[in-house]
């Protein structure tokens, strides 16, 4: 596990890798690296680095897909992985800047136009 304090003030002084693993996804901490399903991890191993000593760091919107995901990594042979404890949720909880997903956007607009023109049609537009 891994404090989102720690890991912003890490963020300037080593090198990382950043994947998000929370599906459906939600959003994403600036400089996110890769987004993989928590429960798909092994088949996005071109994502992941080569080095399967070099550090990642996993989070998810809470934590829980978080723990799946790193102990797969760890069983794939990466020793160095940490969880971001409290996930997502916990980034945003103390204010720290976070990327809304495109495709989220993307899906709300389009929610949105189709309940539109359901009541459009309902009350006989066209």
């Amino acid at each position: 596990m891994i404090a989102v304090q720690d890991i912003n003030n890490l963020k300037d002084t080593e090198e990382f890798t950043l994947i998000n693993v929370h599906i459906p996804l939600e959003g994403n901490i600036p400089d996110t690296d890769a987004e993989i399903p928590f429960d798909d991890v092994e088949s996005y191993i071109g994502l992941l680095p080569d080095n399967k000593e070099e550090k990642i760091i996993i989070y998810c919107r809470s934590g829980s897909m978080g723990d799946i995901a790193s102990q797969t990594l760890v069983n794939l042979g990466y020793t160095d992985v940490l969880n971001l404890e409290g996930g997502y949720n916990a980034w945003k909880a103390i204010g720290l800047r976070s990327r809304k997903n495109k495709n989220e956007t993307i899906s709300i607009i389009r929610n949105c136009f189709c309940f539109y023109n359901k009541r459009l049609l309902q009350f006989g537009f066209r």
